[in-house]
């Protein structure tokens, strides 16, 4: 878990807890226990992420990118609900045709990177084009693995994930490629969720006792996700 610090005045926790690496996120044991395998092995390519709105899966993507050094450029961590708005889906589609040409990128704190990732949250709303252009990149890069000398180039400079709540709804020639991870609070997660928003709550001097944080959490209807329960932790006013 990462180091909780009190939140400066005015910040949305959301946006200030937010984690940056995979050993932040609250994670099932089966999802903790691929993603730091895929890590160990230098796993790049395609991943396919899905379950519930607000259970990880935009945030794994980012901290995945983050400690593997695959540089994200803004434009391509978009979510499909907004992209149906913009004209960049041309654009887009011929990154994915060519995804060799790339130049190193700096990430920060002088971290280069030779590694490119796109991620598309919300894969099912982002249409039939783009869907078609991720399976012509699968098969471009089914070609090129039979030209030994452009194999590895081109397998670690490239990652896509895509993240959404419904598998069902991709097509299956990409969620078969796809390293694949289903997210859930499943009693696991639950728990490591209880002991990071205590920390929280004691960071930050919310007068909420674990009677009342269980009764957060267990709230249905208004805390079906982490993001909620931090909000609802947020905005939390004791009974009098």
């Amino acid at each position: 878990m990462m180091n909780i610090t009190k939140a400066p005045r005015g910040w949305v926790w959301m946006d200030y807890y937010q984690p940056q690496s995979v050993s932040d996120i609250l994670l099932s044991k089966r999802n903790r226990y691929l993603l730091n395998r895929w890590m160990d092995g230098d796993i790049r390519g395609y991943f396919f992420f899905w379950g519930d709105t607000g259970t990880g899966k935009s945030t794994a993507a980012r901290a995945y990118c983050n400690d593997m050094k695959i540089y994200v450029a803004p434009e391509f961590d978009c979510n499909g609900a907004e992209w149906r708005l913009h004209d960049k889906v041309d654009k887009l589609t011929a990154h994915l045709r060519v995804p060799y040409n790339f130049t190193k990128k700096d990430m920060g704190n002088g971290v280069m990177s030779d590694s490119i990732g796109i991620i598309f949250e919300e894969i099912s709303q982002f249409g039939e084009k783009v869907q078609e252009a991720l399976k012509a990149s699968y098969d471009e890069v089914g070609r090129r693995n039979k030209e030994a000398l452009l194999t590895n180039r081109l397998l670690n400079r490239l990652s896509i994930f895509m993240t959404c709540n419904d598998a069902s709804s991709i097509d299956q020639a990409i969620r078969g490629r796809s390293q694949s991870l289903y997210f859930v609070l499943d009693d696991d997660v639950r728990e490591q969720a209880y002991a990071w928003l205590r920390a929280i709550a004691d960071a930050n001097d919310v007068p909420i006792s674990n009677s009342e944080l269980t009764k957060l959490m267990n709230d249905r209807e208004n805390a079906k996700s982490i993001r909620q329960m931090l909000n609802a932790l947020q905005n939390f006013i004791p009974e009098l």
